[in-house]
């Protein structure tokens, strides 16, 4: 996962990570379309390229990569059977440097934290939805010192809790 603050720094991390990705031809019939979407879910166009394949990066380069653009960053889902750190790698390296991970599964927190060596605390809950039906809402939430009202406030409260 990767968050910026700000859309400028997303779109020039975006642009970074198109520069450093292995480009491998969708096949639309193994893996699904992917389709581009306008602001009101009108299909605009496809990516020709597998938006799941790999990049240049390593995992050791990717968190300063991020930071380098404004963003942080922690590994997705690791309690997946794919796609996730622990499935690519078999474990959680000892010399990681993430500070956060994100998990799918609460039920698993306390298992994952100790047989990987990770902080309780530093283990984010989400739902991972792919759809609007799949979110946990009012489950998983951060309590920060923010106007809720205020988007500009609670961004800055959330990166805050993030860099800690």
């Amino acid at each position: 996962v990767c968050l910026f603050e700000s859309l400028s720094d997303a779109i020039e991390f975006d642009e970074h990570v198109e520069k450093n990705r292995f480009l491998i031809k969708n096949r639309p019939e193994f893996f699904g379309e992917q389709l581009i979407l306008d602001k009101e879910d009108n299909i605009i166009g496809s990516e020709e390229n597998l938006l799941t394949g790999a990049t240049y990066f390593s995992i050791d380069d990717i968190k300063g990569i991020v930071e380098s653009f404004g963003g942080i960053a922690y590994p997705a889902h690791i309690d997946r059977d794919s796609y996730s750190m622990i499935s690519v790698l078999g474990t959680i390296p000892p010399d990681c440097e993430f500070t956060f991970f994100e998990m799918h599964d609460a039920s698993k927190k306390e298992e994952f934290a100790a047989k990987y060596g990770i902080d309780k605390e530093k283990i984010i809950v989400s739902s991972d939805a792919h759809y609007l039906t799949q979110f946990c809402e009012k489950e998983n939430f951060f309590l920060l010192d923010a106007d809720r009202s205020n988007p500009d406030e609670v961004r800055k409260a959330l990166f805050e809790m993030f860099r800690r």
